[in-house]
């Protein structure tokens, strides 16, 4: 079983829903637009296989964020969960099972860099003030 998107995006709604084991969800974003196909399932939403997103169009941006899936319940989770590829961070789920968002989120890497950076110039400022003194 394969629910495919033709047109993106699109918007599909049924009142419940149930992505086997062996099935597969393929979803669209278009981060040019800031819009994704949406799953809108008005009763029950059963998922036990794989979730695929593509992006169609442009490059995300830090905030960005995508409803994929609106649901009345939710049952099961995706075996598998395959998001598109980034040059500059990664994606957060932990809203997918709670109302169906998906955001982008900078690598962990850059913020412990800005960090780093921002104690550094605090250091700086600190010693000069103190030299002054």
């Amino acid at each position: 079983f394969r629910w495919i998107s033709h047109i993106s995006p699109d918007n599909f709604r049924i009142v419940d829903f149930t992505l086997p084991a062996d099935g597969e969800l393929l979803m669209d974003v278009d981060a040019t637009t800031g819009q994704s196909d949406l799953l809108t399932v008005t009763g029950l939403l059963t998922v036990a296989g794989i979730l695929t997103v593509s992006n169609i169009s442009g490059e995300c941006h830090v905030g960005q964020t995508f409803n994929l899936l609106d649901f009345g319940s939710l049952a099961g989770a995706f075996s598998q969960i395959n998001m598109p590829a980034t040059q500059a961070g990664g994606w957060d789920l932990t809203r997918l099972y709670i109302d169906g968002t998906v955001t982008f989120v900078p690598e962990p890497c850059t913020f412990a860099l800005a960090a780093l950076g921002l104690v550094g110039l605090a250091l700086c400022a600190r010693r000069r003030r103190k030299r002054a003194a």
